[in-house]
């Protein structure tokens, strides 16, 4: 057999939206053994991340958002490692993993992203990201605990401390988050928490925006209504409110003020993570790797990088695609294409990427968004938002998980237990 004619071998690194996605595309090739296909990850699992802050407020169960890889592909032929790759060797086409030299025809790229606490002081020590299963559980155990410990203190001032809870970052994930606490504080722990020493007027949830406003790279309209939709939540929205130094018990703003809490929630951005790589690759100033029209990394063939690792310009001097789950879905579905072609010698696909739609979630009931340019919110877009969401999910046992949880939660308060 002839090199040309020989079954390729596919590593994909990255469990997350991207991974998981190009994986499943490539399924038939891995089943009819056209190809070898192995997927790479440090959890075993596929993490549904844009709805974490819902985990972290006791609207969804930790094991709802969370899909094990290899239940995803129990019926194929697709080889899953669990494991950190520390090198990617791109001259001598080589991946380590936990000790072990994986050579590859073809390499796909799609490790994710981090918390970015921007070398502000005391900012990763003391502000709790949202990125993880793990995150998400010590925020609702954090958030548990202050009013565990408020319930046992008459001192006024040590409570408003306590049940202060700030999350420093005005994108889509800080305006969730601070939804879903208001609802979270306001609407079912104060109403278990009424005869100890808590008071409602003792709550409060401060959302932190750098800018001028909220969700700034979203459409004009979804602003407004997402800051009078949080208001109405009780979120105190502070805008132009940039953090330069958190502390164990207090937030400090570059304009003197001083917040005092003992729960700050980090989420005002995120950097690419990416293995030690060796030759080959142009990185941006982002840190992120630039890639051509294809999703290959520049002057590679046999790269693809896609999601948030991924520096994809159409113009050279557009910036990066943001980095959205929504943008992973659609690259992985070029990139499955163009290996297709590669497979069989035609020309490759270029990705062209087109806003279909933006939706943010602001506790329950209540939405904001822009489908196909046109502005959405309340109630509509809400169920918009939860019914696209619901189908992003791989199996149908966890769509019919997540459907059940939100029906349940229709009726009945909350989950307060803590996890630990």
């Amino acid at each position: 057999m002839n090199k040309e004619n020989k079954k390729k071998k596919i590593i994909i690194v990255g469990g997350g939206f991207g991974g998981v996605y190009v994986a499943g595309g490539l399924r038939r090739l891995a089943n009819c053994e056209r190809a070898e296909i192995i997927l790479i990850s440090p959890q075993n699992y596929f993490l549904f991340t844009p709805l974490l802050h819902e985990v972290a407020t006791g609207g969804l169960s930790p094991v709802s958002v969370a899909e094990p890889i290899r239940e995803i592909f129990r019926k194929d032929k697709i080889k899953f490692y669990q494991s950190s790759v520390s090198l990617v060797d791109v001259e001598k086409q080589i991946v380590f993993a936990n000790g072990q030299e994986l050579s590859y025809d073809i390499l796909v790229l799609t490790t994710g992203a981090e918390t970015n606490f921007y070398d502000i002081p005391g900012a990763e020590k003391y502000g709790l990201p949202l990125k993880t299963l793990r995150d998400s559980v010590i925020i609702r155990s954090r958030i548990i605990d202050a009013f565990e410990k408020a319930a046992l203190t008459s001192d006024e001032n040590l409570r408003k401390e306590l049940l202060t809870f700030v999350v420093v970052g005005g994108g889509a994930t800080g305006v969730e988050l601070a939804g879903e606490i208001a609802e979270f504080t306001f609407g079912t722990l104060a109403f278990y928490y009424r005869r100890t020493f808590c008071k409602n007027r003792d709550i409060r949830v401060v959302l932190l925006s750098g800018s001028d406003q909220i969700l700034s790279a979203f459409p004009e309209n979804m602003h407004y209504w997402a800051e009078k939709t949080l208001s109405k939540k009780g979120v105190e929205v502070m805008k132009q409110a940039k953090v330069k130094e958190v502390r164990e018990t207090e937030v400090l703003l570059e304009n003197s003020r001083t917040i005092k809490s003992w729960t700050v929630m980090w989420t005002a951005g995120v950097k690419s993570q990416l293995p030690v790589i060796k030759g080959g690759f142009e990185i941006d100033k982002s840190g992120r790797i630039l890639t051509d029209e294809h999703l290959r990394a520049k002057g590679l063939s046999d790269v693809f990088i896609l999601g948030d690792v991924a520096a994809f310009k159409e113009k050279t001097d557009d910036k990066p695609l943001p980095m959205f789950a929504q943008v992973a879905v659609r690259q992985s579905e070029v990139v499955v294409r163009n290996i297709e072609s590669i497979l069989k010698n035609q020309p490759l696909k270029k990705f062209m990427y087109r806003e279909q739609g933006l939706l943010v979630s602001i506790g329950q009931w209540q939405a904001v968004g822009q489908i196909f340019g046109v502005g959405l919110q309340g109630r509509f877009a809400w169920w918009l938002w939860r019914t696209v969401y619901l189908f992003k999910f791989i199996s149908w046992r966890k769509k019919l998980r997540i459907a059940f949880e939100w029906t349940i939660n229709l009726f009945y308060p909350r989950d307060t237990t803590k996890i630990s």
